[in-house]
């Protein structure tokens, strides 16, 4: 029964990854569900290396999720920077991501794709909409925006891919315990 089990929070989990590309916060769900099932597996008297999931692996799941929540917060950020933006250009990345995520989501009626496009076309009007209202030329707020963007599909694609690894090893601990 055991194996029934695993093979049930892999498949929740794996819904909770796909649920990373459409702005949920599907890494800490993978870590929710997890330690929920570590808590209702829990077996009394058994030292806690030995449980169903140790405490190691969800401790290594907790801290994957907060790097990549970090690395896909500031990644328009930091697209903006590197791209020669000012810091009125990464706030406006910052804030656009947030508007344009949700009014893609919402404006573009494909799943997944209609809040990713809107993420990072918003870090890109963010970040060129302030650097322009800040005295910068067009052309150094046209640079600003696509680093922006390009920035912020790169933190989707990072936190997707240690996603992928928190999935791994929350399977990983389920079914070799």
């Amino acid at each position: 029964m055991e194996y029934v089990y695993a093979t049930l929070l892999g498949l929740v989990n794996l819904a909770f990854l796909a649920s990373v590309a459409i702005g949920l916060p599907g890494n800490w769900l993978m870590v929710a569900a997890t330690g929920a099932y570590t808590w209702w597996r829990w077996e009394d008297g058994k030292p806690a290396d030995e449980q169903v999931i140790g405490v190691v692996p969800l401790i290594v799941m907790a801290g994957l999720a907060l790097i990549a929540e970090g690395l896909e917060m500031f990644s328009g950020l930091i697209g903006a920077k590197q791209a020669g933006g000012s810091k009125w250009g990464a706030l406006g990345a910052l804030a656009g991501t947030i508007v344009g995520g949700i009014a893609g989501t919402f404006l573009i009626p494909v799943p997944i794709v209609g809040s990713i496009v809107g993420a990072c076309a918003g870090a890109a009007a963010g970040a060129g909409a302030m650097e322009y209202a800040s005295g910068r030329s067009v052309d150094a707020s046209t640079r600003s925006a696509a680093g922006a963007g390009v920035g912020r599909f790169a933190g989707i694609v990072v936190k997707l891919g240690l996603g992928a690894v928190i999935w791994c090893v929350a399977a990983v601990a389920a079914f070799w315990n």
